[in-house]
């Protein structure tokens, strides 16, 4: 059973939404941190979840980084005002501020198809990043620059210029292959599909929002010194491009279903 199904299928839910009885808002709030603590426990997903009501009005919050997150308005969200006019849960990527997040939205209907709530779940971009350390591969997403709302933050602690376009997010990645990726021709990485130096063969795959606007990419690598052949790192690192984008949906698609 999905996690949002779990959060819908609270009892009284749709009733605690309608009322905002304070005792039964506290309640379902703690409900909502119990599936949290479960998620993290039992599956190492740090995951974040937020409760809105008919209006889309946010009553509950889980957070996972509360003083880094931006919320900006819904009205202004894609995502989440498409899963209410749809009616059927949306997955994708969602950038926030000047952060990357994989979401889901899962609207919370009556009987009679009104839309009376919604659930977000959401994940930082970097989720994906033990995936690829798993099959001892490295990951790195990079961001658009354009897409940095705060352009002071383009040389900042927080973020570093990697190539002409594009902006990291530091201290978060493998250091070694950071820094390799600042040796890399980033013209001749996308014209050819990959590019091979002494320390890592590196492949990428562009990263499209939920309203299909590329916004950054991401960065996949191999250490050369620990692959037999050219061969076997091109057909490793395109099973991983597959499986990363893959995990992009499959990730959140099973809090769905």
């Amino acid at each position: 059973i999905s996690n949002a199904a779990i959060l819908a299928s609270y009892p009284l839910i749709n009733s605690t939404l309608r009322t905002k009885n304070p005792k039964a808002m506290k309640q379902l709030s703690d409900y909502i941190q119990n599936v949290q603590e479960k998620l993290l426990s039992l599956n190492g997903i740090e995951v974040a979840i937020a409760l809105y009501d008919q209006n889309l009005t946010q009553v509950s919050q889980v957070n996972f980084d509360p003083l880094t997150e931006m919320r900006i308005g819904v009205k202004d969200r894609f995502g989440i005002n498409l899963a209410q006019k749809e009616k059927v849960p949306i997955v994708g990527i969602e950038k926030e501020g000047n952060y990357v997040y994989s979401r889901a939205f899962a609207p919370i209907l009556l009987a009679d198809g009104t839309v009376n709530g919604m659930i977000e779940f959401s994940q930082k971009i970097r989720v994906f990043q033990p995936i690829m350390e798993n099959e001892s591969k490295e990951y790195l997403f990079l961001l658009n620059k354009t897409e940095l709302i705060d352009v002071s933050l383009r040389t900042s602690e927080i973020f570093s210029e990697i190539g002409d376009d594009f902006a990291a997010y530091e201290g978060v990645y493998n250091e070694y292959f950071y820094s390799n990726l600042t040796t890399v021709d980033f013209d001749l990485l996308f014209d050819q599909g990959y590019f091979i130096d002494e320390n890592f063969y590196t492949t990428y795959k562009f990263v499209e929002d939920i309203e299909g606007q590329v916004i950054g990419v991401m960065i996949f690598g191999e250490n050369t010194k620990t692959s037999s052949s050219v061969v076997n790192l091109t057909e490793d690192i395109t099973r991983s491009v597959t499986t990363i984008a893959l995990a992009l949906v499959v990730s959140l698609v099973i809090l769905l279903f």
